[in-house]
């Protein structure tokens, strides 16, 4: 888990909030499903706010699996897994994770390694 300066976290929820806005006044649904991620992350990461990461995380899987943004929805589950397993919720993290490798399986993905000890 990345260390946050004092402000940090304040400045990249606005910034991700601001996003979101612009995807959704846009409509630009794929960007929308990025800051949706990134929105997930920081509630994750920054504010320590499992649930709503959860929520976000899965706002992102849908709506990249509605757009058929594979690599997305693999980073929306494995985020999720990890928010889970946070709340003490090892089965339904579970799940999410063998998800995610099967999604990334399908791709001839293979998870970054710099990611392989956060899940």
């Amino acid at each position: 888990m990345p260390t946050w300066e004092a402000g940090a976290s304040v400045d990249a929820t606005a910034a991700c909030r601001a996003a979101l806005e612009l995807a959704r006044a846009r409509t630009e649904r794929g960007h929308e499903a990025w800051a949706l991620r990134l929105q997930a992350e920081i509630q994750l990461r920054a504010v320590d706010d499992a649930e709503g990461a959860i929520g976000s995380y899965a706002l992102a899987r849908d709506m990249s699996q509605d757009l058929d943004m594979k690599p997305l929805a693999a980073l929306a589950l494995l985020g999720r897994s990890r928010a889970l397993l946070r709340l003490g919720r090892a089965a339904e993290s579970q799940r999410d994770l063998d998800s995610a490798h099967r999604l990334l399986a399908e791709m001839k993905m293979r998870l970054p390694k710099h990611m392989a000890g956060d899940v």
